[in-house]
């Protein structure tokens, strides 16, 4: 989950929103494609990001379009 949360920040920091659903830019496929992924598969993250949705650790937004994307959750 650590690993999912790196990533998850290194794409924001990047400026690169990544979504919780199937398709373009779904952040298990985007983070198993990192090079700092360590050769974690996309289905691990998707466990991952489930985890973390449940434990309030991560949260979907919307942008100005209504594009969904992943990000931290306010603590």
């Amino acid at each position: 989950d650590e690993l999912f949360l790196q990533l998850l920040d290194k794409a924001t920091a990047q400026g690169r929103a990544v979504r919780p659903n199937l398709g373009a830019g779904y952040a298990p496929s985007t983070f198993e494609g990192d090079p700092d992924a360590d050769g974690i598969k996309s289905k691990a993250f998707a466990a991952s990001m489930d985890r973390l949705f449940k434990a309030e650790k991560i949260a979907t937004k919307s942008n100005h379009r209504g594009s969904k994307y992943i990000e931290r959750a306010n603590s």
